[in-house]
């Protein structure tokens, strides 16, 4: 997994003790300063103070919704020291992920130094590759291609990231309006709590059923699979799909109902938007980009990278090593980003948006029976009725 976890070390630095530590020190104090557990994840701080301040300090937007509080941090002054050092850490973790690429431009780039260093200094009578500047020119040219090429690929999965989020968002949507429809429209008050509480369980297992899919796990989640009686979870176990299943089971738990036509029809004019909504974060799941654009886009990057020591170097100059991997890390990362939006589900807050798909269709079940209450308590003859008329005539 590409994000959302310490890549590094992760529990074994908390392991390493002794010789270990002493010849590992770089590596854990990296570990600690950048991959410390935010502070909206875990209760209890890093107790070195430096990796405490730089965990409070850190703010998840990738598994977390952005609050309110938030923006004002995103927005901020401080997003200048953040972009600085997104580099070596959290959420994106791009030094750890593109460790191979950056080392094989770097040993390009010292194996010019070392050539440059030779003919130059010692006088080894070395051929000089560019003397004409042709290679040089060359990557200018291609520089604006190669910047179309990442744009197009940027572009493209970020909208595969914006439609996953408002594929599974609208599931979740489909599962709560599905909930206050069923609470609003059926009004035989044997069927209610009944009918109520199944096209409740049902929605939300739909949610949980499509959050399987894309996070490509094996079983329901516990909290799911709770909802569903034996007999039922063993019927969703053996489905090949199983969201087909539980789409199948909320229709006709809507058609059992007994309801107007129209009513009928809207339920199911829901039930089919949610659908359209799973099956778009689940082709998502399972269909990649390109992978003709994908390759070309990353190789013309890493080609144009290892072939540029070939022109910057026309004299002697180290400190051209520094810049090269700040250039090479620069590029890299713009497709190491767009590598990682292509699967676009570890980057969204899932957890959060399946939580609030239960804690909405609850709410749904006890709003409409609170506001049901009160309409039965204003109806003409009700004693709450009679208790406010009394109340207006003796206040005229």
């Amino acid at each position: 997994m590409r994000v959302g976890h310490s890549p590094l070390w992760g529990d074994r630095a908390a392991k390493a003790s002794g010789w270990r530590a002493f010849l590992l020190f770089p590596l854990l104090l990296w570990e600690r300063i950048f991959y410390s557990r935010r502070a909206s994840q875990t209760a209890s701080l890093p107790a070195w103070p430096a990796a405490a301040a730089a965990a409070a300090a850190q703010i998840d937007v990738t598994t977390c919704k952005t609050r309110p509080g938030d923006w004002r941090r995103l927005q901020g002054d401080r997003r200048f020291f953040d972009a600085m050092f997104c580099y070596v850490g959290p959420p994106s973790h791009f030094i750890w992920n593109l460790r191979l690429p950056l080392a094989l431009v770097m040993l390009v780039s010292a194996g010019m130094a070392v050539y440059e260093y030779c003919r130059t200094t010692l006088g080894w009578g070395l051929p000089e590759l560019d003397r004409n500047d042709i290679m040089y020119d060359t990557f200018r040219l291609a520089s604006f291609a190669m910047a179309l090429l990442l744009s197009l690929r940027v572009g493209r999965t970020y909208d595969r990231w914006w439609v996953a989020r408002c594929g599974f968002a609208g599931v979740g949507n489909a599962a709560t309006a599905l909930t206050q429809q069923a609470a609003a429209w059926v009004d035989d008050e044997d069927l209610q709590a009944r009918r109520w509480a199944d096209i409740r369980r049902w929605a939300v297992v739909w949610h949980y059923s499509v959050l399987q899919v894309v996070q490509g796990d094996k079983e329901l989640r516990p909290a799911a699979a709770a909802l569903l009686c034996d007999g039922e979870l063993a019927l969703y176990s053996a489905s090949r799909k199983g969201r087909q299943m539980v789409a199948s089971q909320l229709r006709l738990l809507v058609r059992e109902a007994g309801l107007a036509v129209e009513l009928t029809a809207a339920m199911e004019q829901t039930i089919g938007k949610g659908w359209a909504d799973a099956g778009n974060c689940v082709r998502l799941r399972f269909q990649a980009m390109p992978a003709g654009l994908a390759l070309i886009s990353t190789g013309f990057v890493l080609i144009w990278l290892m072939l540029i020591p070939f022109g910057v170097w026309t004299t002697e100059s180290w400190f051209a090593l520094g810049a090269m991997f700040f250039v090479a890390l620069l590029l890299l990362s713009v497709d190491e980003i767009a590598t990682q939006m292509e699967n676009p589900f570890p980057l969204l807050p899932m957890d959060e948006m399946m939580d609030s798909t239960v804690r909405d269709t609850e709410r749904a079940l006890s709003e409409a029976a609170a506001l049901r209450r009160l309409r039965q308590s204003r109806k003409p003859g009700s004693q709450a009725s009679l208790s406010h008329a009394a109340v207006t005539v003796d206040g005229g």
